[in-house]
């Protein structure tokens, strides 16, 4: 995969040689290797330089290439106003969920993300509405192992019904709401009625 990576080399042939730019480069190709699980890696560059030509020979070299697994998780819920009433069963569920999706499986940040959004999506149809999710990750480098802990921000539970409709289910009507986000709980039902 590594024309992959070169693909965030920002130089191209025949262009000015630009340091600032070459090692902007290197560091883009370090975040995606880390981004794809490879967190221990390293970009070394070997710069050869023509004085006859004119130009600049740039080989960069990987090193510490191996993927990272995750094999912990823990899932810590807040709420913005007190304590939950179903905390625990909820953080049970959702550690339950991402032990099945997550646990011994490569590190991959855009999975996290999307395991991020799952959250959400989850809690939304619990009646909570997600104020901010956010991970950390506990890296054990002599293991090739990783521990994410997930921190998320709960508002006050609130029970959404909706009725009179036969058109639509439960699911999608809820999907739209969450485009308003935390406005949506503020919103008068009537206004609500009529976006949707």
């Amino acid at each position: 995969d590594k024309d992959r990576y070169l693909q965030n080399y920002l130089l191209e042939f025949g262009e000015k040689f630009d340091k600032e730019k070459h090692f902007h480069s290197i560091e883009k190709i370090k975040n995606e290797l880390q981004s794809d699980g490879y967190l221990n890696a390293n970009v070394h560059d070997e710069l050869k330089f023509d004085d006859i030509t004119k130009s600049v020979s740039a080989t960069l070299n990987f090193e510490n290439l191996q993927r990272f697994v995750i094999n912990d998780l823990d899932i810590v819920l807040t709420a913005s106003e007190g304590e939950l009433e179903d905390g625990n069963f909820l953080r049970g569920k959702l550690i339950k969920i991402a032990n099945l999706e997550l646990k011994n499986v490569y590190y991959n940040k855009t999975l996290i993300d999307k395991f991020a959004a799952k959250i959400k999506n989850y809690l939304l149809k619990k009646g909570y509405f997600v104020g901010k999710t956010s991970f950390q990750n506990f890296v054990n480098y002599k293991n090739n192992r990783v521990k994410i802990a997930f921190s998320v921000d709960l508002t006050h539970k609130k029970k959404l019904v909706f009725f009179g409709n036969h058109f639509f289910n439960n699911n999608d009507l809820l999907a739209e709401l969450t485009v308003f986000g935390q406005s949506a709980l503020l919103m008068p039902a009537s206004m609500l009625v009529d976006q949707l």
